[in-house]
């Protein structure tokens, strides 16, 4: 049938994609005899139930009686069909596929297109941010650069500057994406009064959001001087769900994994100065309370203890009481283990402009480093 990957392709991605390798990235797995087992990603539980066969590269759950290869195990847990399930893994393997007739596979599947329209968008802002002469460009970089995101920053996360006027428009426009592409990744919105395609966002620093892949799937964007909303994000697409992503867990999600410890801000800029300091396992919630869904994506990231130090801003009474929450759902998710309380103290009075004093709010454990961390 046309546009189905062929027998061949998926044959190939199946060979690249260890069934206890692609596991081992979503929860910490351990041998025990020829098999290995973890803890059920599909559901909580305490007692490890899960247990993945390296020999047939077959898994099964004796808690939930789920079980499968390794593209049913994708399409569970990311909730994807099993062509988008096959190039996901692709992906992860670099492996080019094609559809029967011969095309690229990629551009008959519309979140595949979404994400090209969202990856050249975080192109063209990126090359506006680092040579548009005007003067709003120029007052971005100067922003960036007072808040101590200069350098190097920019090109490390992939920072931009959306000029507006339509001119994100024209350009994908030019590169073959249609107006419905532009709507439906929240690029581009239909004028109420003339019908007219037009930018989203304008005059402001955008800091692309990805997935924990590190492909864009979304955006954010502060305000260049003075304007309300001072910050704005891309709406709900079929790409982004707020409420289960936390910005940076691309590039954090290796430290979580190693220190079992994820360090919880609320701002784009919090997280990249702290990466920038060392502290390379903080994420940022995306406008969700802070007891709600983004953090079981940020728990199946990490290894048991699961410990994570919250930066306190104002709220007092409410703030404890969702804090209380999450140590509540922590202590539910994990193996038993109790939440990390005494011995993290938090950050009340620091900015991104100031990490060093992060470092003092942050157990020693949690930083990156070359040697294995110590358990506090």
């Amino acid at each position: 049938m046309a546009g189905t990957i062929s027998e061949e392709d998926i044959q190939k991605v199946r060979e690249a994609s260890d069934l206890v390798a692609v596991i081992g990235e979503r929860s910490p797995v351990k041998q025990r005899g020829r098999d290995f087992w973890c803890c059920c990603p599909l559901h909580n539980e305490k007692t490890p139930s899960f247990k993945i066969d390296p020999s047939t590269q077959l898994w099964h759950c004796f808690g939930c009686g789920e079980g499968g290869d390794v593209f049913s195990f994708i399409m569970k847990t990311e909730d994807l069909s099993f062509p988008e399930a096959v190039r996901r893994l692709a992906d992860r393997a670099h492996i080019d596929i094609a559809v029967a007739d011969g095309r690229p596979g990629i551009g008959g599947n519309r979140k595949a297109r979404l994400k090209a329209v969202c990856a050249e968008t975080a192109a063209f802002y990126h090359r506006q941010l680092m040579r548009d002469p005007g003067p709003d460009a120029s007052s971005a970089r100067r922003y960036l650069s007072a808040r101590g995101l200069g350098g190097d920053v920019p090109k490390t996360w992939q920072l931009g500057f959306a000029p507006g006027r339509g001119q994100l428009v024209r350009h994908l426009s030019a590169a073959g994406f249609n107006a419905e592409e532009m709507s439906q990744a929240n690029v581009a919105l239909v004028g109420k009064g003339d019908g007219k395609l037009r930018d989203r966002f304008y005059n402001r620093i955008m800091f692309p959001i990805n997935d924990p892949q590190g492909e864009c799937i979304a955006f954010g964007g502060r305000v260049v001087g003075k304007g309300e909303p001072k910050y704005l994000n891309s709406q709900e697409t079929p790409l982004f769900h707020k409420s289960q992503v936390l910005y940076g867990m691309d590039k954090a999600k290796a430290a979580m994994a190693s220190t079992g410890v994820a360090v919880v801000v609320e701002g784009y800029t919090d997280v990249i100065a702290l990466h920038e300091a060392g502290v390379k396992n903080a994420v940022a919630t995306l406008g969700t309370r802070a007891d709600h869904a983004p953090y079981p994506v940020a728990v199946a990231s990490c290894s048991a203890p699961y410990r994570v130090p919250v930066r306190r801003r104002r709220g007092g009474a409410a703030r404890r009481r969702s804090r209380a929450r999450v140590h509540r759902r922590f202590h539910d998710a994990r193996s038993g283990q109790e939440p990390y309380r005494a011995g993290c103290r938090y950050a009340c009075r620091t900015t991104s402009t100031r990490p060093t004093l992060w470092l003092s709010a942050v157990p020693t454990n949690c930083r990156s480093s070359s040697h294995a961390p110590n358990r506090c």
